[in-house]
């Protein structure tokens, strides 16, 4: 068994020597004829053609670097872009990109000049391309759906995210902690742009007022809500305490404000989301015994 598995991997490294050599000696055939062709040129419209040339490439040199011989990679890099645009046209690349790998392309013209084993391998990358651009499709799909390829969801991310932070607040009674969310979505504003902070700051916004509406749906008292509310004011301070109150009616508390969320975050600004924070500390804290994976059974369902 072991002498099979070695004499596989020894056919498997000469078969991918010969296909390397194959592209290479199929390039370099391909860039001795555009040599030819540029000489040919030198016809009795040549000296046209050659000013033409020149005086172009004497405005590239006088803002750019000296152009450098084409190398595999140029043409790697040539073949690549190409097929990048095919695929923003909507025209399959596959066979662009099967070129790239295996170094030349079979169509009805050319195929006789090429042994079946090399047709087949050639029509084996397109293939693969095309099965694989396939499984990126389904995975952008599932992405735009709320989730990816292991099942994950953003929400679910944010919630993991925030488990911790809530059960550390909680501990040490620092209403501060609540403001590193904020920061750091200043930071994703800053890196990634407005709108993927938006992005995450809604996610976060949708976990915590899941966790608050779950909560009271799961038959938190008005009584239990009051006892949160006082525990924040207790543990965090009064300016917090009225903070909360502006979203409290999420959780059913009789003191709370009447209003929208567009009120509640036009009232609070940059307090908006650390606010919700610390209010869902207080239910935690009160109702949840201090336990935040108690929280984890209100999590947002996933979309669909």
């Amino acid at each position: 068994m072991p002498k099979k598995k070695n004499a596989r991997k020894k056919a498997a490294a000469w078969d991918e020597a010969r296909w390397a050599e194959r592209r290479r000696l199929v390039r370099q055939e391909a860039w001795r004829k555009v040599r030819e062709a540029r000489c040919r040129s030198a016809g009795e419209d040549g000296h046209e053609i050659s000013r033409g040339l020149e005086s172009r490439l004497a405005a590239f040199r006088e803002n750019f670097e000296e152009p450098a011989r084409m190398t595999e990679q140029d043409f790697d890099d040539m073949l690549l872009g190409l097929a990048g645009r095919l695929a923003d046209a909507g025209e399959d690349p596959a066979y662009i990109l099967a070129c790239r790998e295996v170094g030349y392309m079979v169509t009805d013209a050319n195929q006789h000049m090429f042994s079946a084993e090399e047709v087949d391998a050639y029509l084996e990358s397109v293939a693969r391309h095309q099965e694989q651009a396939v499984d990126e499709d389904e995975a952008a799909d599932e992405h735009d759906a709320g989730g990816d390829a292991t099942g994950r969801t953003p929400q679910a991310d944010a919630a993991d995210l925030l488990e911790p932070l809530v059960g550390a607040m909680v501990e040490r009674k620092d209403p501060r902690m609540a403001l590193r969310v904020h920061v750091g979505l200043e930071r994703i504003s800053d890196l990634e742009g407005p709108e993927a902070a938006g992005y995450f700051g809604a996610t976060f916004v949708t976990v915590v007022f899941g966790w608050l509406v779950g909560a009271r749906e799961a038959g938190l008292a008005p009584r239990e809500a009051g006892r949160a509310v006082e525990w924040i004011r207790d543990a965090f301070g009064a300016d917090a305490e009225r903070a909360v109150l502006v979203l409290a009616g999420l959780i059913g508390h009789p003191d709370a404000r009447d209003g929208t969320v567009d009120d509640a975050m036009d009232e609070l600004g940059d307090a908006f989301l650390p606010a919700a924070i610390w209010l869902v500390a207080g239910v935690v804290a009160t109702a949840g015994g201090g336990d935040t994976a108690w929280l984890r059974k209100f999590d947002p369902a996933p979309a669909g």
